[in-house]
């Protein structure tokens, strides 16, 4: 009996290890909004659940939609635009589930790059205007 209770636990134990990711492709513009797809990439939280994202490059959100449309890419982001409204309109089945940003009343959308021996000193702290004779780059 003992014997039969270690082979199905070692059985069980190596479907557990074979059974091959989920593949997603992801629509990514390589802008500022993406960067939370990236840091749980990095971070490893998708391979923790078993996913394996592959990046596909897009130059505008609207490229995606005839992807997305025929199951070629998995899930994508970007603003809405003629593409998706037509999308919508031909019943083309794609779904908007959440967004990647927001602009609220008195707040800016927007993403400022730092190199990190300034985040490590504070100077990344200071106000944009006291950053004129500083280089910057903005998404």
């Amino acid at each position: 009996m003992r014997a039969l209770a270690l082979a199905l636990t070692a059985m069980l134990a190596g479907a557990a290890f074979a059974q091959s990711p989920d593949k997603v492709r992801v629509g990514v513009l390589n802008s500022g909004g993406d960067i939370g797809f990236f840091i749980a990439r990095e971070k490893g939280y998708f391979k923790a659940e078993n996913i394996e994202t592959d990046a596909v490059t897009f130059l505008s959100a609207a490229q995606m939609i005839a992807p997305l449309g025929t199951g070629e890419l998995d899930a994508g982001g970007g603003i809405a635009s003629a593409g998706l409204y037509n999308a919508a309109d031909r019943k083309i089945d794609i779904r908007i589930v959440g967004d990647r940003g927001k602009t609220a009343p008195n707040y800016r959308y927007q993403v400022l790059a730092v190199r990190k021996d300034h985040v490590d000193s504070g100077r990344s702290e200071e106000h944009t205007s006291e950053l004129q004779s500083h280089s910057f780059i903005s998404y």
